[in-house]
């Protein structure tokens, strides 16, 4: 074989094993921070989940301070669009901290390739996609007035976040019932079929006393005060299924 083949052969070789390596941070802490009760507030009887801060990618920096499942949310969201994921309970409760440096030049999605990698290095995380009939929650609409403001606003990221709150100047109804899942405990998919975005100041933070989703009686009643309805339905769905992960990262 000719030395300018070799040559050749080695140059793409190179090139696919470049082009196949994981994506890495260049630096990455992982820390559990608590659960959902920590960092909150007791008023009398009522008791206020912890805020917490949204993941962001800007620049260079990945951060944010949520429960896991919001982090996997993050990870994942362009392997299964759209998302839909089954994980154990405890993810939906447990906060963990995420501070990142990725490497100059890096996007959005790049960004979220590097967290899975590191989710897997640093918790053991296990996961493989299937496809489900799933039981879903549909986000309808009611049969009262529509009680929606419009919005012709930008919504900057909103950053920091409370149990119970969505507080939005630009958001869209499946944007809605995204937050409305977290709070019913089972997946809220949008099929009210209205186009366009709404100015949301959502406030049921007085009502949780346990985790996300161990009342959904506060997704049900809260809907209803906005002109909507929820109903129980299925869906074939593309779901990303946690199998395994570690409840404490390996050390920083």
């Amino acid at each position: 074989m000719k030395t300018k083949t070799v040559h050749a052969l080695l140059w793409c070789l190179l090139a696919l094993a470049a082009h196949g390596a994981e994506p890495r941070f260049e630096v990455v802490s992982l820390k559990h921070v608590g659960s959902y009760r920590d960092g909150g507030r007791v008023e009398g009887s009522m008791h206020y989940g912890r805020p917490w801060r949204s993941v962001q990618f800007t620049g260079t920096k990945l951060s944010g301070e949520v429960p896991l499942g919001l982090i996997l949310q993050f990870a994942f969201s362009p392997v299964v669009s759209p998302y839909h994921c089954e994980a154990a309970q405890w993810m939906n409760e447990e906060w963990y901290a995420v501070d990142a440096i990725a490497p100059a030049g890096t996007n959005e999605d790049g960004a979220r390739a590097m967290l899975r990698t590191a989710l897997v290095q640093r918790l053991g995380l296990q996961y493989h996609l299937a496809d489900r009939e799933k039981k879903i929650l549909a986000l309808l609409r009611g049969s009262g007035a529509l009680k929606l403001l419009p919005s012709t606003e930008p919504e900057p990221n909103p950053g920091l976040h409370q149990v119970g709150v969505f507080k939005n100047k630009s958001a869209s109804l499946a944007d809605f019932a995204g937050f409305v899942s977290w709070m019913a405990g089972i997946e809220v998919v949008d099929k009210t079929g209205i186009p366009g975005r709404y100015k949301f100041d959502v406030d049921w933070s007085q009502k949780v006393e346990g985790p996300p989703g161990s009342d959904p009686s506060i997704a049900y009643v809260g809907v209803q005060k906005l002109g909507l309805k929820l109903e129980a339905a299925k869906e074939m769905q593309k779901t990303l299924v946690i199998d395994r992960a570690n409840k404490e990262p390996t050390p920083n």
